[in-house]
């Protein structure tokens, strides 16, 4: 029980503690700050070296364009012999694309997209860090808002949920549901969407809620006092499916076999009936049970009530589960009209082209002299 109360801490948060994820700190933001600098600071001495090492190179291209050519010797350096840092990354991909195909040839669509759901939920976590920004500055934090369209259409493919989870979109989500700086709520659109969405993912592993932190959030969400209603049995139902198999309860009984179906029927019995059910308690007899029924007062006989009474409840034990009697090929088929034979489409069609074929007259002339003025 220890175990289980931990690992539930460790993935919803605990319920004793009232400040549980109430959103990122300016010592996170602050943080963050600091390393999109350093990164950008590397990339642009990058640059700079780069462009050290290649300034006789582009000193000499320039010179050929301006100055006539002279002699074949002082060309300098030949174009075909130089490559690009960008041909460089291409042909790295490449490689690794090729190694991946060879190492699981089963998922080639997925390893195409990788790299694209990994760009993806790198711009998430930008906007969430802007949007974090924004609400320091006391500014509108819209930018979620407006990637909120393009991303809802791409976790909502249903083939590419298990390379979004592989990839990490859930803490990534997490961070777009995580509350604001000023302890507000991200937009509605954005909860609403998210929330759907975790219903179509498919189960997701005790590590991935654990390393992710979606647990909390979507706890977060469940108990804040201005959530809607319907966000909120939506949170609830998640909570519920994502923390069942930690107790080693299942949602899917049809996986269920007749052994475990019994023990869980024996198990949600009242003790009562168990007791009856272990010998402990002699059963009824069948024998019994059938002449007390003849002893039952029937209409006419003195004392009947001749009125309603409030039924009695039942005290039968239902173990046995009735058999499917539908065929599993006649499931799809409508219990509507038949199928039209050929035969009938055939006079349906002769019908038809019979009607159309007819000659049609402005006035119906009768021989008889009927309808005619005279």
């Amino acid at each position: 029980d220890t175990d289980k109360d931990e690992l539930i801490a460790d993935i919803f948060g605990s319920s004793d503690e009232d400040e549980e994820f109430e959103g990122f700190e300016e010592a996170d933001v602050e943080a963050a700050k600091k390393k999109k600098e350093k990164k950008k600071g590397k990339e642009s001495k990058a640059v700079v070296s780069d462009d050290e090492d290649g300034a006789g190179v582009t000193g000499q291209v320039e010179n050929q364009e301006v100055v006539p050519d002279i002699s074949s010797d002082e060309e300098g350096v030949n174009k075909d012999d130089i490559v690009s840092d960008f041909d460089l990354m291409l042909m790295r991909k490449k490689e690794e694309m090729r190694k991946r195909k060879k190492r699981r040839r089963d998922v080639d669509i997925i390893n195409d997209n990788d790299d694209l759901i990994a760009d993806m939920i790198v711009k998430m976590k930008e906007a969430a860090e802007d949007d974090r920004e924004l609400n320091m500055r006391k500014k509108p934090a819209i930018t979620k808002l407006k990637m909120l369209g393009h991303v809802v259409s791409q976790l909502k493919k249903a083939d590419l949920h298990s390379a979004f989870l592989d990839c990490g979109v859930l803490s990534a989500m997490t961070e777009w549901l995580a509350p604001l700086p000023d302890k507000s709520l991200p937009h509605l659109q954005i909860r609403e969407q998210f929330l759907r969405i975790l219903h179509e993912f498919p189960a997701i592993s005790q590590e991935g809620l654990k390393a992710s932190g979606i647990g909390k959030a979507v706890m977060y969400l469940y108990k804040h006092p201005r959530e809607t209603k319907l966000n909120k049995d939506r949170a609830g139902k998640l909570i519920n499916e994502w923390s069942r198999p930690i107790f080693n309860l299942t949602s899917n009984f049809k996986m269920l076999s007749k052994q475990e179906r019994e023990e869980r029927d024996y198990e949600q019995l009242p003790k009562k009936r168990r007791v009856s059910a272990e010998g402990m308690t002699p059963r009824r007899d069948i024998n019994n049970a059938l002449a007390g029924e003849d002893n039952q007062l029937r209409p006419g006989d003195k004392g009947w009530i001749n009125r309603a009474r409030v039924p009695m409840p039942s005290h039968k034990d239902y173990v046995v589960r009735p058999k499917w009697g539908v065929d599993e090929g006649q499931q799809g088929k409508s219990s509507g009209k038949k199928a039209p034979t050929r035969y009938d489409k055939h006079v349906r069609a002769f019908a038809e082209k019979k009607k159309f074929s007819k000659a049609q007259r402005a006035v119906t002339i009768s021989i008889e002299g009927r309808n005619m003025a005279l």
